[in-house]
């Protein structure tokens, strides 16, 4: 019988499959809902119309048109987990270039696939782990990520 993946192996597995769309032509989507993520742990992007718009489990994948970039947020719950512990194993499980702690409970993980570089921030924002991750240019959808506002 399969054994479960453990958090940061999900977490890894998910943004390892999204890293993989970059490569996609992206198609122009309907204005996207402005909020995201599971029930309890909600948060709020303002993706611009004609983006493609991938709502997952935890959260949300978009596309600039043009397939340029990528970009992702997810969230789950913390569960009592330390957050050092959790980055140890994502860090891991991404097989990390760099694995730094930037501020706070706050860390910044790069990552390469195929010669694309992967930059994903974990962070513990209330009760719930949150990553951001990008790859491509980062001038297009950095005013997204800036936009980022978790749900109270």
């Amino acid at each position: 019988m399969p054994r479960a993946l453990s958090l940061p192996s999900r977490l890894a597995a998910s943004l390892l499959c999204a890293f993989a769309c970059l490569s996609a032509t992206p198609f122009a989507s309907p204005a996207a809902p402005a909020e995201y993520g599971p029930e309890g742990l909600r948060f709020m992007l303002d993706i611009p119309e004609g983006w493609q718009v991938e709502r997952r489990m935890g959260g949300v994948d978009f596309y600039p048109p043009g397939g340029r970039a990528f970009a992702s947020v997810l969230a789950h719950p913390q569960g009592g987990r330390r957050p050092d512990a959790v980055a140890k194993s994502l860090c891991a499980s991404m097989q990390a270039r760099s694995c730094e702690k930037t501020r706070g409970d706050a860390w910044l993980i790069v990552s390469e696939r195929k010669g694309t570089r992967l930059f994903t921030t974990l962070q513990f924002v209330r009760n719930m782990l949150l990553l951001t991750s990008y790859a491509g240019d980062s001038r297009t959808v950095q005013p997204v990520l800036k936009s980022l506002k978790v749900k109270r």
